[in-house]
Protein backbone atom coordinates (compact mmCIF):
# COMPACT_ATOMS: atom_id res chain seq x y z
CA UNK A 1 0.00 0.00 0.00
CA UNK A 2 1.29 3.39 -0.68
CA UNK A 3 1.40 6.17 1.58
CA UNK A 4 -1.13 9.08 2.11
CA UNK A 5 1.07 11.35 3.60
CA UNK A 6 4.45 12.27 5.54
CA UNK A 7 4.34 11.21 9.50
CA UNK A 8 4.39 15.13 9.95
CA UNK A 9 0.69 15.63 8.64
CA UNK A 10 -0.08 12.88 11.50
CA UNK A 11 0.99 15.46 13.80
CA UNK A 12 -1.23 18.19 12.39
CA UNK A 13 -4.16 15.85 12.59
CA UNK A 14 -3.71 15.04 15.99
CA UNK A 15 -3.64 18.69 16.87
CA UNK A 16 -6.71 19.42 14.94
CA UNK A 17 -9.28 16.89 15.38
CA UNK A 18 -12.52 17.68 16.34
CA UNK A 19 -15.46 15.87 17.71
CA UNK A 20 -18.15 14.97 14.70
CA UNK A 21 -21.59 14.68 14.05
CA UNK A 22 -23.47 11.71 13.49
CA UNK A 23 -24.27 11.48 9.26
CA UNK A 24 -26.47 9.36 7.52
CA UNK A 25 -25.71 7.61 4.92
CA UNK A 26 -27.93 8.20 1.53
CA UNK A 27 -27.76 6.06 -1.48
CA UNK A 28 -28.23 7.63 -4.96
CA UNK A 29 -27.21 5.86 -8.47
CA UNK A 30 -23.69 4.63 -9.21
CA UNK A 31 -23.01 7.38 -11.52
CA UNK A 32 -23.71 9.71 -8.22
CA UNK A 33 -21.42 8.02 -5.94
CA UNK A 34 -23.07 8.71 -1.75
CA UNK A 35 -21.00 10.10 0.27
CA UNK A 36 -20.79 10.55 4.20
CA UNK A 37 -19.55 13.78 4.96
CA UNK A 38 -17.28 13.85 7.88
CA UNK A 39 -16.52 17.76 8.20
CA UNK A 40 -16.42 18.86 11.77
CA UNK A 41 -19.00 21.92 10.97
CA UNK A 42 -17.43 24.32 13.53
CA UNK A 43 -13.83 23.94 12.38
CA UNK A 44 -12.59 24.47 8.69
CA UNK A 45 -9.44 23.87 9.46
CA UNK A 46 -9.74 20.53 11.56
CA UNK A 47 -7.79 17.90 10.04
CA UNK A 48 -8.99 14.03 9.50
CA UNK A 49 -8.84 12.22 12.84
CA UNK A 50 -7.14 8.99 10.81
CA UNK A 51 -5.74 8.53 7.17
CA UNK A 52 -5.13 5.45 5.89
CA UNK A 53 -2.47 4.32 4.35
CA UNK A 54 -3.98 4.38 0.57
CA UNK A 55 -2.86 6.22 -2.22
CA UNK A 56 -4.25 9.44 -4.46
CA UNK A 57 -6.20 8.95 -7.17
CA UNK A 58 -7.72 12.21 -8.07
CA UNK A 59 -6.16 16.00 -7.47
CA UNK A 60 -7.41 19.15 -8.32
CA UNK A 61 -5.81 22.05 -7.63
CA UNK A 62 -7.32 25.36 -7.30
CA UNK A 63 -5.15 28.99 -8.20
CA UNK A 64 -6.59 32.52 -7.49
CA UNK A 65 -4.54 34.90 -8.72
CA UNK A 66 -5.36 37.37 -6.27
CA UNK A 67 -4.31 35.48 -3.84
CA UNK A 68 -0.83 33.52 -1.98
CA UNK A 69 -3.06 30.33 -0.69
CA UNK A 70 -3.49 27.18 -3.08
CA UNK A 71 -5.70 24.46 -2.28
CA UNK A 72 -6.00 20.89 -3.59
CA UNK A 73 -8.84 18.57 -3.22
CA UNK A 74 -7.88 14.62 -2.88
CA UNK A 75 -9.84 11.46 -3.45
CA UNK A 76 -7.85 8.57 -1.86
CA UNK A 77 -8.39 4.79 -2.97
CA UNK A 78 -10.28 3.96 0.77
CA UNK A 79 -12.96 6.74 -0.24
CA UNK A 80 -11.69 9.70 2.04
CA UNK A 81 -11.71 13.10 0.29
CA UNK A 82 -9.48 15.52 1.69
CA UNK A 83 -8.52 18.90 0.94
CA UNK A 84 -5.22 21.30 1.92
CA UNK A 85 -4.01 24.50 1.42
CA UNK A 86 -0.54 26.13 1.73
CA UNK A 87 0.68 29.30 0.95
CA UNK A 88 2.32 29.91 -3.11
CA UNK A 89 5.43 31.46 -2.97
CA UNK A 90 6.78 29.93 -6.10
CA UNK A 91 5.97 32.70 -8.27
CA UNK A 92 2.49 34.20 -10.22
CA UNK A 93 1.04 31.94 -13.20
CA UNK A 94 -0.74 34.27 -15.97
CA UNK A 95 -3.70 33.86 -18.22
CA UNK A 96 -1.70 31.49 -20.48
CA UNK A 97 -0.83 29.08 -18.15
CA UNK A 98 2.90 30.41 -17.84
CA UNK A 99 3.94 30.73 -14.58
CA UNK A 100 6.54 34.31 -14.12
CA UNK A 101 8.96 33.78 -11.16
CA UNK A 102 10.33 37.59 -11.56
CA UNK A 103 9.21 40.68 -13.85
CA UNK A 104 11.11 39.05 -16.97
CA UNK A 105 11.14 34.83 -16.48
CA UNK A 106 8.57 32.86 -16.84
CA UNK A 107 7.94 28.98 -18.08
CA UNK A 108 5.35 27.29 -19.75
CA UNK A 109 6.49 23.91 -18.28
CA UNK A 110 6.67 24.49 -14.51
CA UNK A 111 5.93 22.52 -11.34
CA UNK A 112 4.52 24.21 -8.64
CA UNK A 113 5.88 22.36 -4.48
CA UNK A 114 1.85 20.46 -4.33
CA UNK A 115 2.89 19.44 -7.33
CA UNK A 116 6.16 17.74 -6.60
CA UNK A 117 4.17 17.06 -3.34
CA UNK A 118 1.91 14.77 -4.96
CA UNK A 119 5.11 13.49 -7.09
CA UNK A 120 6.80 12.21 -3.25
CA UNK A 121 4.20 10.53 -2.27
CA UNK A 122 3.54 8.63 -4.96
CA UNK A 123 7.15 7.33 -4.78
CA UNK A 124 8.13 4.48 -2.79
CA UNK A 125 11.70 6.37 -1.76
CA UNK A 126 10.29 7.67 1.89
CA UNK A 127 13.40 10.32 1.45
CA UNK A 128 10.80 12.36 -1.34
CA UNK A 129 8.64 13.07 1.57
CA UNK A 130 8.26 16.97 3.02
CA UNK A 131 5.44 18.60 4.57
CA UNK A 132 3.45 21.24 2.02
CA UNK A 133 -0.18 21.69 3.44
CA UNK A 134 -0.70 23.22 7.25
CA UNK A 135 -4.37 23.79 7.15
CA UNK A 136 -6.11 20.37 6.02
CA UNK A 137 -9.72 18.88 6.60
CA UNK A 138 -11.19 16.00 5.61
CA UNK A 139 -14.94 16.69 3.65
CA UNK A 140 -16.00 13.05 2.82
CA UNK A 141 -15.88 9.21 2.83
CA UNK A 142 -16.88 7.42 -0.47
CA UNK A 143 -19.59 4.63 -0.08
CA UNK A 144 -18.12 1.01 -1.28
CA UNK A 145 -20.25 1.13 -4.50
CA UNK A 146 -19.55 4.68 -5.26
CA UNK A 147 -15.63 4.05 -4.77
CA UNK A 148 -15.54 1.18 -7.30
CA UNK A 149 -17.37 3.52 -10.09
CA UNK A 150 -14.91 6.46 -9.66
CA UNK A 151 -12.02 4.11 -9.10
CA UNK A 152 -13.04 1.99 -12.12
CA UNK A 153 -13.12 5.15 -14.85
CA UNK A 154 -10.35 6.88 -13.50
CA UNK A 155 -8.33 3.00 -14.20
CA UNK A 156 -9.98 2.95 -17.42
CA UNK A 157 -8.92 6.52 -18.49
CA UNK A 158 -5.80 5.84 -21.22
CA UNK A 159 -2.99 8.10 -19.23
CA UNK A 160 -1.49 8.75 -22.85
CA UNK A 161 -4.37 10.27 -24.77
CA UNK A 162 -4.06 13.00 -26.43
CA UNK A 163 -5.04 16.44 -25.49
CA UNK A 164 -7.29 19.50 -27.13
CA UNK A 165 -5.56 22.61 -26.62
CA UNK A 166 -6.91 25.81 -27.28
CA UNK A 167 -5.10 29.15 -26.52
CA UNK A 168 -6.31 32.84 -27.58
CA UNK A 169 -4.41 35.41 -29.12
CA UNK A 170 -2.92 38.03 -27.26
CA UNK A 171 -5.61 40.19 -29.29
CA UNK A 172 -8.42 38.16 -27.68
CA UNK A 173 -7.27 37.31 -24.61
CA UNK A 174 -8.38 40.36 -22.17
CA UNK A 175 -11.91 40.63 -21.67
CA UNK A 176 -13.45 42.86 -19.99
CA UNK A 177 -13.94 41.17 -17.02
CA UNK A 178 -10.85 39.48 -16.21
CA UNK A 179 -11.25 35.80 -14.36
CA UNK A 180 -9.50 35.03 -11.45
CA UNK A 181 -10.39 31.26 -10.65
CA UNK A 182 -7.58 28.63 -12.19
CA UNK A 183 -7.98 25.32 -11.85
CA UNK A 184 -5.46 21.79 -12.99
CA UNK A 185 -6.88 17.91 -12.65
CA UNK A 186 -5.12 14.93 -12.15
CA UNK A 187 -5.93 11.74 -12.45
CA UNK A 188 -3.73 8.84 -10.76
CA UNK A 189 -3.92 6.00 -13.49
CA UNK A 190 -1.43 3.18 -12.13
CA UNK A 191 1.94 5.53 -11.13
CA UNK A 192 1.19 8.01 -13.99
CA UNK A 193 -0.09 11.01 -13.16
CA UNK A 194 -2.48 12.20 -15.85
CA UNK A 195 -2.98 16.00 -16.63
CA UNK A 196 -6.89 15.88 -17.41
CA UNK A 197 -7.53 19.24 -17.48
CA UNK A 198 -6.09 22.41 -17.05
CA UNK A 199 -7.83 25.88 -17.26
CA UNK A 200 -6.84 29.71 -16.77
CA UNK A 201 -8.47 32.51 -18.54
CA UNK A 202 -6.84 32.34 -21.78
CA UNK A 203 -5.66 28.66 -22.07
CA UNK A 204 -6.99 25.26 -21.47
CA UNK A 205 -6.22 22.14 -22.24
CA UNK A 206 -7.90 18.64 -21.67
CA UNK A 207 -7.47 15.00 -22.74
CA UNK A 208 -10.11 13.88 -25.30
CA UNK A 209 -10.85 10.11 -23.38
CA UNK A 210 -14.35 10.53 -22.05
CA UNK A 211 -13.94 8.65 -19.02
CA UNK A 212 -11.70 11.35 -18.01
CA UNK A 213 -14.90 13.92 -18.37
CA UNK A 214 -17.25 11.47 -16.89
CA UNK A 215 -15.53 11.15 -13.69
CA UNK A 216 -14.82 14.99 -13.56
CA UNK A 217 -18.63 16.06 -14.02
CA UNK A 218 -19.44 13.20 -11.37
CA UNK A 219 -16.49 14.59 -8.57
CA UNK A 220 -18.17 17.86 -9.39
CA UNK A 221 -21.83 17.12 -8.94
CA UNK A 222 -21.15 15.84 -5.23
CA UNK A 223 -21.43 18.03 -2.09
CA UNK A 224 -18.17 17.59 -0.58
CA UNK A 225 -16.70 19.57 -3.77
CA UNK A 226 -19.39 22.23 -2.91
CA UNK A 227 -17.86 22.22 0.35
CA UNK A 228 -14.26 22.88 -0.81
CA UNK A 229 -15.29 25.59 -3.21
CA UNK A 230 -16.86 27.36 -0.41
CA UNK A 231 -13.54 26.83 1.68
CA UNK A 232 -11.89 28.35 -0.81
CA UNK A 233 -13.96 31.23 -1.44
CA UNK A 234 -12.91 32.01 2.16
CA UNK A 235 -9.51 31.14 1.90
CA UNK A 236 -8.30 32.31 -1.12
CA UNK A 237 -8.37 35.79 -0.34
CA UNK A 238 -6.72 38.66 -1.92
CA UNK A 239 -3.45 39.30 -0.72
CA UNK A 240 -4.26 41.96 1.54
CA UNK A 241 -6.69 39.60 3.53
CA UNK A 242 -4.94 36.65 3.55
CA UNK A 243 -4.36 34.66 6.84
CA UNK A 244 -2.51 31.04 6.57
Amino acid sequence: MKRLVTAALSAIMLIGCVSRSSENESEIPQTEPSVTSTEAASNTSSAPKKLAASSIIYREKLYNINSDIISDLFIQSDGRVWCGFYMNEEGTIDKFNRLWTSDTSYSSDYQLADDLWLEAMLSEDKEDDFVLFNDISELAKLDESGLENISSIIGGTDPFSASSVYTASEAAADPDTPETEYSFIDLVIGKNVCRAYEYTQSYQSSIQDKKAADVIDIIHSQSFYDSWREKCSKKLLPRKNTEV
